[in-house]
């Protein structure tokens, strides 16, 4: 029976993990945290309709002897689903090498998820996996722009938002730009966005050759009312440029959401020329009709895990997760969790100086 040990089990990530993975018949899953009584709460709240053989831990990164404690568990995989924001660290990661544990995280920081990869050589010779930045961005991102790259001769930008929806799961730090007004289309809508300092921007243009530019916008929840407070804050003058915002086309077709809600979406726009050398933009959007993006945010990391319950093995290594997953296997999942995958294109529109968008030209590109 494999184990898998959930570090920060009861935390808005975790807890969705535990969730999904607590369904898996044949499975050792053990929900570990700093807090004895969160952990054995979520648990008991997760026994009644389990599958999984489920225990419980008092395990955090920040405990002085966390590596002897792991060992202990003897885990076969851990998932690292702390918070977004790991400040580089890589004790977790480092643990699992001296135990010989396979490794996954759902950071989002853009040092810790790049930083992974000096752990490279170390994973190799220990015969483990260690992954990070198993989340929306870029987990799927990356998924998304390597199956659409060779349909552009050329890809000069890759521009990706993320709207929240009324339950945030995916957090990343912010960029000093001013914000701007993002269209999701359909029911999503207009959202204000911040630029978010994301591994993508570094690991995106050599991945998939991309020639310009990389960039992700963050919308913010539409009853955030102190957006103005935070948008000066992070700014470093008043004269700070704005950020460009791409050319998108025509918004998505109208979706099927429930009264009251705010749907949550993650839209990846490419744009580039065609074998032809015409202008192209493709645009790819995952929405969560219910408002709710926490299953966007652990998306990659369950589908990794439950790859590696299917298949028992992994090659080794350390690195970000970029191109790890495939687009077919992120839509099958998607449909499961009820999310609506659309692709749309057109020849995208103009932006005045303002950022409002000039009625579109042309058609479907050819």
């Amino acid at each position: 029976m494999k184990r898998v040990v959930v570090v920060g089990g009861y935390g808005p990530l975790g807890t969705r993990l535990c969730h999904h993975l607590s369904q898996q018949a044949g499975l050792d899953l053990v929900v570990a945290g700093a807090s004895q009584a969160a952990t054995t709460a979520l648990a008991s709240r997760l026994s009644p309709q389990a599958r999984a053989q489920l225990s419980t831990s008092l395990l955090a990164p920040e405990q002085s002897d966390f590596s002897s404690r792991l060992q202990a568990l003897a885990p076969d995989l851990v998932i690292d689903a702390d918070g977004p924001f790991r400040s580089g660290r890589l004790r977790v990661a480092e643990a699992c090498l001296r135990v010989g544990a396979h490794y996954l995280d759902t950071a989002t920081e853009r040092r810790h998820v790049c930083n992974l990869a000096q752990l490279n050589q170390s994973a190799q010779q220990a015969g483990v996996l260690l992954i990070s930045g198993a989340t929306a961005a870029p987990g799927l991102t990356s998924a998304v722009v390597s199956h659409y790259r060779d349909d552009f001769a050329t890809l000069a930008s890759v521009d990706l938002a993320l709207a929240p929806g009324r339950q945030v799961g995916i957090r990343y730090p912010l960029a000093t730009r001013l914000p701007c007004r993002w269209d999701f289309g359909g029911a999503v809508g207009h959202h204000w966005t911040i630029a978010a300092d994301a591994a993508d921007q570094v690991l995106l243009p050599g991945a998939c050759e991309i020639s310009e530019r990389v960039q992700l916008q963050v919308a913010v929840p539409r009853n955030w009312r102190r957006l103005p407070a935070m948008a000066m804050a992070r700014l470093r003058s008043l004269a700070a440029p704005c950020q460009k915002l791409p050319a998108i086309p025509a918004p998505a077709p109208s979706l099927t959401t429930q009264p009251g809600a705010d749907p949550a979406a993650l839209q990846v726009v490419m744009t580039g020329t065609d074998r032809r050398n015409r202008r192209q933009t493709l645009c790819w959007q995952l929405t969560m009709a219910t408002g709710d993006n926490v299953d966007l945010a652990i998306l990659p990391a369950l589908l990794l895990a439950r790859r590696w319950l299917q298949r028992g093995h992994w090659p080794s290594g350390a690195g970000p997760c970029v191109a790890r997953l495939s687009l077919a296997e992120i839509q099958d999942q998607a449909d499961d969790l009820g999310f609506q995958v659309q692709l749309w294109g057109d020849q995208p529109p103009t932006w005045d100086e303002e950022g409002t968008p000039a009625p579109a030209r042309g058609g479907m590109p050819g």
